[in-house]
């Protein structure tokens, strides 16, 4: 079981945008909880927590180049959260290592090398938007 301070956690409301990837950079790098908001009210929904901060970013589009060394800790990451088709959003807990240990599979198995560049034409707060962003 995981155990995650609430002041640890910030939410990043969810943008198709590389000031997004930046925040949800800055924050897996320091080591600090994130969860993808649908919004700023969507902190209301998800009330098992208390924001340290609320970051909202800013729309800038382009090519994006992220200096970022994954991390490989058995320690939470993120908390993405599921639409709530079937009652109240649930929590998805992702540590560190979950996203490394995806991220080396996928480069092992698609043969990923740094002389690719990709287009990613899903949003980026998607899961496999953010994934691909992740590999490359």
């Amino acid at each position: 079981m995981y155990f995650v301070e609430s002041k640890e956690v910030i939410g990043i409301v969810q943008l198709n945008s590389i000031e997004y990837l930046e925040e949800v950079f800055r924050a897996l790098i320091q080591h600090k909880v994130f969860i993808p908001l649908k919004n700023e009210k969507f902190s209301e929904q998800v009330r098992y927590f208390n924001f340290k901060e609320i970051v909202t970013p800013e729309q800038r589009t382009g090519w994006y180049a992220p200096d970022y060394k994954l991390g490989n800790e058995d320690k939470v990451a993120q908390i993405s959260f599921t639409s709530g088709t079937e009652g109240e959003p649930k929590g998805i807990i992702l540590t560190h290592q979950n996203l490394h240990n995806t991220v080396v599979r996928l480069i092992d198995i698609m043969r990923i090398t740094s002389d690719i560049k990709e287009y990613v034409g899903v949003p980026v707060y998607h899961s496999f938007g953010y994934g691909r962003v992740r590999v490359c």
